[in-house]
Order: C-alpha cells, then structure tokens, then sequence
C-alpha cells in the first residue's frame, strides 16, 4: 500500500465506438490492467482522452463508480483534451484527478481549470510537460524522430489531437522558442530540470 498506481484505459479500442465505453469492455480493461499490474485495486483508474460526447453521455462514469464500490480501483479521474472537458468533468462527483496538457507553451489551463480543479480538490496530473521534448532544448531544425514515434506521424494532428503533439506548434517553431528559453537552465543544471 506505499506504492500507488495509475494508470489509463480505452486507448486499446477505437476511442470513437461507444462499445469502447461499455461496462463489458471497462471491466476487461480494468481485469487486465490487474493482471498485468499484479495487484487487486488500482489507486487511480483513468480514462484516457475519450471524445467529449463520451464524458456529457455518463455512462463511463456510472461504471467506474461500480467499480470503485466493488474495489477494483481507489479513485478515478481523466485524461482531457481541453480546457472545456475538464471543467466539465470537474462537475462529476467522482473524478479526483484531471490529466491535462501543461507545460511553458500550453498554459491556457492556468486561467480557469486549475484553480478550480485545486477549489474541488480534484488532483491535477500534468501531461506533456516539457512539450514533446521541445523544451528540453536538444532539438535543432534538423531532428528527425524514428517512424513508430508520434512526432514523426502526428507533428500536425494527423493521427490524433492537434496539440498533443508539439504543443500543436510547427517543429521549427517550437525549436526557435526553445532556444529562445534556453536561459531557463542557467543555475538549473538543464532545462529540462528547470
């Protein structure tokens, strides 16, 4: 019980299909996700960016709820895309955690999400911290990523969300406003850690 687990779900069906969200299909994500973790309850079970008709329809939440009452999982949040479907979420009894994207380019959720989320007491899991790897500073104009990694296939949106890839910036650009931050590191070590 000193360990704490989270982990996500749905990624492994068609996140379009409503049968992606169906209490038959989050039980066997959840019986697997057990086995593979080797233990009895989740500590927190999210869902991983599931369309926003998917969080207004309910139904995922009615069934992590069962689950929760049954002990499979401790606590439950989401994974969002936006600003808006985390607000929203922030309306459901049941989420504690929100997964968001934040980082130095993407800081929209400052302005309301995470005071409210903090208001809530709704935990914040920040995604893409350092932008795709953009604001580690090691990326020049000429970086190529290997073809299986989501920068290479996804640097505009083309596979899934404008934005989780790059900050939704154009490469070049993110590496231009990078090296524009590089100052960040000083007296940091580098600027990742910083």
């Amino acid at each position: 019980d000193s360990v704490h687990v989270a982990t996500k779900f749905c990624r492994a069906g068609d996140i379009h299909d409503l049968q992606t969200y169906s209490e038959a299909s989050i039980r066997r994500y959840c019986e697997n996700s057990l086995k593979r973790l080797q233990r009895e309850r989740i500590d927190l079970y999210q869902v991983h960016c599931p369309p926003f008709e998917v969080l207004k329809d309910g139904r995922v939440f009615e069934v992590l709820d069962k689950l929760q009452a049954e002990g499979k999982i401790r606590h439950y949040g989401v994974s969002v895309e936006t600003v808006e479907e985390g607000l929203f979420c922030l309306g459901v009894p049941g989420v504690r955690s929100l997964q968001v994207i934040f980082n130095l380019f993407r800081q929209k959720p400052l302005a309301q999400l995470l005071p409210k989320a903090k208001a809530s007491g709704v935990g914040i899991l920040v995604r893409l911290p350092l932008a795709s790897g953009l604001l580690t500073g090691k990326f020049t104009e000429t970086t190529t990523f290997s073809e299986g990694d989501h920068r290479n296939f996804n640097a505009n949106g083309e596979q899934f969300n404008v934005g989780e890839t790059f900050a939704g910036l154009r490469f070049e650009k993110g590496v231009e406003l990078a090296r524009e931050l590089a100052w960040i590191a000083e007296g940091r070590g580098d600027m990742a850690r910083a």
